[in-house]
């Protein structure tokens, strides 16, 4: 009886969570006109946006890229901006919960002509679901007291910056299951208890995502 009522519970959150928000995602697709892309850059992935959809929500800090896109990735503090981290990094950031950055980059031309060694997916979303995808990640950025992005240092591509995150970074909360996360906020119809790899995040955006590059 103890294993019925632990499973159960279990089995409904993993359905759950890739049922689509019909009021966010319809069906219908003609409703839905917003591009946003899921990109793999091997072993962790990122989300891209127009600009101008969440440009007004990153307010105050001079050192917040400029672009006709912005992308955003999700990873340890430490790990992540580190050119070479080594295993010592890697190993602290799978057993330690440890502070988080976003690099946030800004790109000129759309990611798949940007990164043209990674896997891109573009999948359109309402314009309320692009509401809920900006908040979502404004959410994830801290602040400082008169409400700017804390910047962290210099990104790892041209055009890019690391700005220190809200959250803890611990398994299996990682960049994966981040970039999962901001996708169901659209709507979408992902299944965040899976995506803990980026082929997974990659395989469950082309279900119903436009593949614009593959590698």
């Amino acid at each position: 009886m103890l294993r019925v009522g632990f499973i159960l519970p279990l089995l409904i959150m993993l359905i759950g969570c890739h049922q689509a928000h019909t009021d966010l995602y319809p069906d219908e697709a003609s409703l839905r006109t917003v591009p946003v892309f899921v990109i793999s850059h091997g072993w962790h992935t990122a989300i891209a946006v127009e600009e101008v959809y969440i440009r007004d929500r990153l307010s105050g800090n001079g050192q917040i890229p400029g672009g006709n896109y912005l992308m955003f990735e999700w990873g340890d503090g430490k790990y992540f901006p580190h050119d070479e981290p080594g295993f010592g990094l890697l190993l602290r950031a799978a057993l330690l919960p440890t502070s988080s950055v976003i690099q946030v980059t800004g790109l000129i031309y759309r990611p798949d002509s940007s990164f043209p060694n990674s896997d891109v997916v573009q999948i359109n979303v309402t314009v309320e679901g692009i509401q809920e995808l900006s908040e979502f990640i404004a959410s994830e950025f801290s602040k400082n007291p008169e409400g700017q992005l804390i910047y962290a240092e210099t990104g790892l591509y041209p055009n890019s910056s690391f700005f220190k995150g809200e959250k803890l970074y611990f398994l299996p909360r990682t960049s994966n299951s981040w970039t999962a996360k901001a996708l169901y906020k659209t709507g979408y119809p992902i299944n965040k208890a899976y995506a803990l790899t980026a082929e997974n995040v990659i395989q469950q955006a082309k279900k119903e995502g436009i593949v614009l590059q593959q590698n």
